[in-house]
């Protein structure tokens, strides 16, 4: 409530080191509104009180991808989420390596053959139906407002702003025609589920910058994963971490982009 009162002037990019600003969107530009997820999970399995309180006081996100890592993947990168590291079968989601049929046929598979209770299995098929369901999954997702309020003010100072995000393209592409106002904005958007690599591979962050003929030094690279950061920042491109909208806007303040007022 704070950051919405705050009002900011953006600088002119003629006067600043850095010409592109280069965001990541999960947990940056869009959120996932968590409390519509679970409430459809909750819907859908009928939860037995004591899996009501399992799913209240388990680690779900570690016994689910402890699951998900034993299932076979067509590709080899890694890929992190809050530190984690992804399982390959939700990074061949990701970069469009395999369908969402398949991935999910073969997830619930393991699911059923894994030594989880019978609550417990319909738990993880439940979510996993959630996970890998394109339509679901774009409607779950809601812009991050003070994130967005950046961008056009960006533009109308002669930033350019890129997109660059691990991203599956089925959920993308309707997350794009319900949000097109927002994605016209950027003057470029790269997505591993087109591109079938993402970060931290240092490839994918190059090929954003020979595509749109970019200098790494002239570059800002928002994100909420340090991994990901840490690559950025040994090709020479700037990381701003993202705690908080709050921290972006400060980090961008101290980089002399934007002037708080």
């Amino acid at each position: 409530k704070l950051l919405n009162k705050n009002k900011f002037q953006v600088l002119p990019a003629k006067n600043s080191l850095f010409k592109a600003i280069i965001f990541d969107m999960g947990d940056v530009l869009f959120k996932t509104a968590q409390i519509s997820v679970i409430t459809s999970i909750i819907k859908k399995t009928k939860l037995h009180p004591a899996l009501l309180y399992y799913l209240a006081t388990s680690n779900i996100k570690d016994e689910l991808f402890s699951i998900l890592k034993t299932v076979p993947s067509l590709g080899n990168q890694k890929m992190y989420h809050k530190g984690h590291e992804i399982p390959p079968i939700m990074i061949d989601w990701i970069t469009g390596l395999q369908s969402c049929e398949n991935i999910l046929t073969s997830s619930i598979d393991h699911i059923i053959a894994s030594k989880q209770s019978n609550y417990q299995k319909k738990l993880f098929t439940t979510i996993v139906q959630q996970i890998f369901n394109p339509q679901a999954l774009a409607e779950s997702q809601k812009p991050i407002k003070s994130m967005i309020k950046l961008l056009q003010p960006l533009k109308d100072q002669q930033y350019q702003i890129y997109i660059l995000s691990n991203w599956d393209h089925e959920s993308f592409s309707i997350l794009k025609r319900k949000y097109q106002k927002i994605f016209t904005i950027f003057d470029g958007i790269l997505i591993s589920g087109t591109e079938e690599i993402g970060k931290p591979n240092p490839s994918f962050y190059n090929k954003l910058l020979l595509q749109y003929n970019l200098v790494a030094s002239e570059c800002i690279f928002i994100d909420d994963e340090p991994c990901n950061l840490t690559t950025a920042d040994q090709l020479g491109i700037t990381p701003v971490l993202k705690k908080s909208s709050q921290s972006v806007y400060k980090a961008l303040e101290n980089k002399g982009i934007i002037k708080l007022l």
